[in-house]
């Protein structure tokens, strides 16, 4: 026997709480609302389309947000740098998009 063979002592994970599919459910399904929310802005006849634009793109920034949110895990411990990252990026390229849309308009 060596010098191990009465160590009896295992090293344990702590147990974490996985939402799992509830969340992923729950996920999926908004965002085919706020998808079915855009098609139905634009096939209706009473939606001035003045209002159309802005309401797709704001649709589009939440949805973005809500999936980065849950499928790429940035509600997850230990994502905060590619969570600084992503933030970072947003707001660097936010005055960009803005200046360059400005100089073409």
């Amino acid at each position: 026997m060596g010098a191990n063979a009465h160590n009896t002592s295992v090293e344990r994970k702590p147990v974490t709480k996985h939402d799992g599919a509830k969340v992923h459910l729950v996920a999926f399904f908004l965002s085919i609302v706020l998808t079915m929310l855009a098609f139905v802005a634009v096939a209706y006849e009473a939606v001035p389309r003045k209002f159309v634009f802005p309401f797709i793109l704001l649709l589009g920034i939440v949805q973005a947000a809500f999936q980065f949110y849950v499928w790429m895990h940035a509600k997850d411990r230990a994502h905060e740098f590619p969570k600084i990252a992503v933030f970072g990026a947003v707001l660097v390229m936010l005055p960009v998009f803005l200046v360059f849309t400005l100089l073409i308009w």
